[in-house]
């Protein structure tokens, strides 16, 4: 029996995964899962510093390459346990989206419970193009019961604008 810091770190993630028997051909991480339910491994890099990465990514990049700025991996599959790179494709934020489970993206009410509905919803893309969704009954409940705190930073907003335009900053 190996102790575990006699194992090279890729044979001791390489331990936990299950290959198939049947005709899914998943390969499942058995290790830790992160609260979305992806396999999740820790490790530290020459800096010495520890960090968190997803097994399926890890898979990719150990057998295929890197993976793009931009582009995120899509388990073909649906099943986020699974590392086989024969099932992850490279796709846009958005194409991971569409290619979801239908209706997840979707949600009747805000946190609060306020209805979603084309009236009660202010929308905008934010400056990575990802659309943004507000709840109009969330906003003015905030500014009600902030009255003073948000008067007090445009105060100090203006002041800081009329010092650059006066080229005094």
């Amino acid at each position: 029996m190996y102790k575990k810091s006699e194992y090279h770190p890729d044979q001791y993630f390489w331990d936990k995964i299950e290959k198939p028997n049947g005709d899914s051909g998943c390969w499942e991480y058995t290790g830790r899962l992160n609260v979305q339910g992806y396999g999740q491994i820790s490790r530290r890099f020459k800096d010495g510093k520890a960090k968190q990465l997803l097994a399926h990514r890890y898979t990719y990049i150990f057998m295929i390459g890197g993976i793009p700025d931009g582009l995120f991996l899509d388990h073909l599959c649906r099943n986020r346990k699974c590392c086989n790179p024969a099932h992850l494709e490279l796709v846009t934020k958005r194409q991971n989206t569409l290619r979801g489970i239908p209706g997840m993206g979707v949600r009747e009410s805000c946190r609060k419970g306020h209805k979603r509905n084309r009236e009660n919803m202010r929308c905008w893309a934010g400056k990575d193009g990802i659309i943004i969704v507000a709840c109009k009954d969330c906003e003015k409940n905030y500014k009600e019961n902030n009255k003073e705190k948000i008067k007090a930073y445009l105060k100090s907003y203006h002041a800081e604008y009329y010092k650059i335009q006066k080229g005094k900053v």
